[in-house]
């Protein structure tokens, strides 16, 4: 069947439509509840919330935000008709500044890169992204003794700050909360970063595996540093979300041989 579809802002009427395609209905209602008192609080706007509809009701939603770090991340039933996501991409497009990124993902929207492109979206030229969950109570992990830390605010040495240029990272710097790592090679000297901090949900870690040196590459340092992190997690994390380019196998083989669970692909856009 050929549904028509329209595409339009929220409005204070119609916020529950924003959470419609949750599954649980107690979710639902928490989440409306939560939206609607970050409206009240001045925080957020009903606008912000674009909304796909047809005459089978609430097809898509994706929110706006003024944020400019925070990507389009539209999400739509799974049955919706190519013109619905069409339409969908191109409102989306619309109502959003210049260097706005778009992700599509596959449990959200389907991954139909050439109605992006049509749209005005223009493919970020990484490829697709895989992300991974881990569920870090499922089985032990070890903290390696021979690896240093360094807490968010302690002064790097300058080996550490030398690798970081050598690895295209100087730019890189710690926040609250995340601390950086270094596995040494066989003379001692920093070989391979990597930092972990809080991820964007309660009892969620995020890991940034910063890089291992060219010529230690293939030694296993990399997994050193990921399961170390992981260990070092627990008990103040039990989970773990992260992800990597699709095409990058040595880094996909080190989540998965961990234990980490591939959830979704993701292909990014962004708005000229």
């Amino acid at each position: 069947m050929n549904h028509e579809f329209t595409v339009l802002p929220a409005t204070l009427d119609t916020l529950p439509d924003v959470h419609a395609l949750l599954p649980d209905p107690q979710d639902r209602e928490r989440r409306t509840a939560d939206t609607r008192q970050r409206i009240e609080d001045g925080r957020l706007s009903p606008e912000q919330f674009l909304i796909l509809r047809t005459d089978r009701g609430v097809e898509g939603v994706a929110l706006i935000s003024h944020a400019p770090y925070v990507p389009a991340f539209p999400q739509v039933r799974p049955d919706s008709t190519a013109a619905a996501l069409s339409g969908f991409l191109t409102e989306l497009y619309a109502r959003t500044p210049p260097g706005k990124t778009l992700v599509l993902q596959d449990d959200r929207f389907p991954l139909r890169a050439e109605l992006a492109r049509a749209a005005g979206w223009q493919p970020d030229g990484a490829g697709a992204h895989v992300m991974y969950q881990t569920d870090l109570t499922a089985r032990p992990y070890s903290q390696d003794p021979h690896i240093t830390e360094y807490p968010h605010g302690t002064e790097w040495p300058q080996a550490v700050r030398d690798l970081m240029t050598r690895l295209g990272r100087a730019d890189w710097e710690s926040s609250e909360g995340w601390t950086l790592v270094s596995v040494p090679d066989d003379a001692g000297h920093p070989a391979g970063l990597a930092a972990s901090g809080p991820g964007g949900r309660p009892g969620e870690i995020s890991v940034n595996m910063i890089g291992v040196r060219p010529d230690q590459r293939g030694r296993g340092l990399g997994r050193r540093l990921e399961e170390h992190l992981f260990a070092r997690a627990l008990p103040a994390f039990t989970r773990h979300a992260g992800g990597t380019d699709a095409s990058n196998h040595p880094m996909r083989r080190i989540l998965e041989g961990l234990g980490s669970r591939l959830v979704a692909t993701q292909l990014y856009f962004t708005r000229p």
